[in-house]
């Protein structure tokens, strides 16, 4: 049975990232900054994926999500990003994505909170897996240092800005399952 008190009040500097009223301008105003943030921040996005449109789409799959799977999201500190726990199948899996634009996500306070963020949604799914993927080698190290580990890499698959950059999948592994 999931704990959703425990969800709603993480340890650490995470907040769901849910408007507190029907009409929260300033939750609004963030899922803006949001959506900007994911056609111009560098590693955010791949080029075919960086139109109003398309990011308009993803931003409202993530905050909806669907009748069948679950999506929680959260502030990171004061606005300084987002993670996300996406397409949660209680028992199953997950997918993480992790959208920092502030430099204080590298801090240790940050960085243990983090690895007890993935590891109550983890416990509280009963995930048997949770995997991300990134170009980014700054989101790569983040991932590791909260626990994940790189399953392989798609040599020169992400292209941002026109160049290729490899991707990076990660996992991490609930109980009972052993990576090789």
């Amino acid at each position: 049975m999931v704990n959703w008190e425990k969800l709603k009040n993480p340890d650490g500097p995470f907040t769901p990232f849910v408007p507190k009223s029907q009409n929260d301008i300033e939750f609004w105003r963030k899922v803006v900054i949001f959506e900007r943030k994911l056609l111009t921040k560098r590693m955010f996005l791949v080029d075919d994926q960086r139109t109003p449109q398309i990011v308009h789409g993803i931003v409202k799959r993530c905050l909806y999500g669907s009748n069948d799977i679950c999506n929680l999201i959260y502030e990171i500190g004061d606005f300084g990003g987002i993670i996300g726990f996406l397409n949660i199948t209680e028992g199953g899996n997950a997918q993480v994505i992790v959208k920092p634009w502030s430099k204080d996500i590298a801090k240790l306070s940050v960085m243990k909170g983090l690895k007890r963020l993935i590891s109550t949604v983890m416990e509280e799914f009963d995930l048997r897996r949770l995997t991300s993927d990134t170009a980014s080698k700054q989101i790569k190290a983040l991932a590791e240092r909260a626990g994940m580990v790189v399953e392989g890499t798609l040599v020169q698959e992400y292209k941002w800005g026109g160049q290729y950059y490899d991707r990076y999948l990660l996992a991490k592994y609930g109980r009972g399952i052993k990576h090789v």
